[in-house]
């Protein structure tokens, strides 16, 4: 009997397994053209030519190859300029027409879930964090614009045009709203607590995104889904271990 082989529990269908660490390079290269765009919206400034206000692929050639910003800045610089179907996406303007200046909206078009928007119902629970993560300021609430509430939502979805919102905006709170479980997955806390406040970084968790906070953290690097949207794999590097879960 080899002692050093890994025990295989044959009922358990999910299993950790060794992982190498991965380098600014690889974990760049291992992300999704949503998280790469993510992370573009929420950095926007750090890739942006300071002169235009503008993404621009040589304000992405500047940022891979320089000495002041962070490592996982310069691989995330470096690895959207290599996709080049996606930043033939970012360039499109609404015309369809390409001018080498990328925008948040522009962004926002690129990597928002390609569905009826009218039509929230249809969504399933990982675009509806998606479309929130994107629009989060929008729903924030008034008396405190870092979190989500059940009251802003509630605004939102009772809302006859007043205050911004659009019909669109009121049918996307009506949809959450409605969805209770989603709803408590986006509300609790680190310590499980609830509390009708929903923040950036737990819906950031929930959609799989990671950023410079989450990086070398505990929670998910990458997660990987199957055609039905159910997850496969996900990546952790952790205080203790680096491992895959993976759900057969």
């Amino acid at each position: 009997m080899n002692v050093n082989a890994p025990v295989v529990n044959s009922t358990n269908s999910t299993l950790p397994v060794e992982a190498p660490k991965l380098t600014p390079a690889q974990f760049a290269q291992s992300a999704s053209n949503f998280s790469l765009g993510l992370y573009l919206f929420y950095n926007f400034e750090t890739f942006a030519d300071p002169k235009s206000g503008y993404i621009t692929p040589e304000s992405l050639r500047k940022v891979a190859i320089s000495g002041s910003h962070a490592p996982i800045d310069r691989a995330f610089a470096a690895e959207i300029s290599k996709r080049h179907d996606f930043m033939y996406a970012l360039d499109k303007d609404g015309k369809g027409l390409l001018d080498s200046k990328i925008d948040r909206q522009n962004i926002f078009n690129a990597i928002a879930p390609s569905i009826d928007e009218k039509n929230f119902d249809g969504w399933s629970d990982k675009a509806m964090s998606k479309y929130l993560v994107m629009n989060f300021k929008k729903f924030t609430d008034p008396n405190d614009p870092n979190v989500v509430t059940r009251s802003s939502l509630e605004r939102a979805a009772h809302s006859k045009g007043e205050d911004g919102f659009t019909a669109e905006d009121s049918s996307f709170a009506s949809e959450l709203l409605r969805r209770l479980d989603l709803f408590k997955r986006m509300d609790a806390a680190p310590n499980g607590s609830l509390d009708d406040k929903i923040g950036i970084d737990t819906l950031k968790e929930i959609v799989g995104y990671s950023s410079v906070e989450t990086y070398g953290s505990r929670y998910p690097q990458k997660t990987e889904y199957d055609e039905r949207g159910q997850e496969v794999a996900s990546y952790y590097k952790g205080d203790y271990a680096d491992f895959w879960t993976r759900s057969s």
